[in-house]
C-alpha cells in the first residue's frame, strides 16, 4: 500500500525512529520540508508498507500519542 500525507517535522521523525526500532516494514520517502500558513513546518512523504498483517493507522496511533505526549510533559 502507498499514501501520501504532509507530516509535522517532528511527528515525522518521531515515525521514522520508530519503523527504525521496530525494523517495520515500511519505505519512507521524503519530500522538500515546507512552512504552512499557519507556521507549522511539515514534510509530503510517501509512505509504503505491506497489505498484510501490518497495520499503519495503529502504528501512526502509537508515535502520535508518544510525541503529543512527551510533547505535553
Amino acid at each position: 500500500m502507498r499514501r501520501e500525507m504532509d507530516l509535522n517535522a517532528g511527528l515525522l521523525q518521531a515515525f521514522i525512529r520508530k519503523v527504525q526500532d521496530g525494523q517495520l516494514p515500511v519505505r519512507i520517502q521524503r519530500g522538500v520540508p515546507f512552512t504552512d500558513e499557519n507556521g507549522t513546518e511539515l514534510e509530503t512523504v510517501v509512505i509504503g508498507h505491506p497489505d498484510t498483517d501490518f497495520d499503519f493507522n495503529e502504528v501512526m496511533a502509537e508515535v502520535i500519542n508518544e510525541h503529543y505526549h512527551l510533547k505535553d510533559s
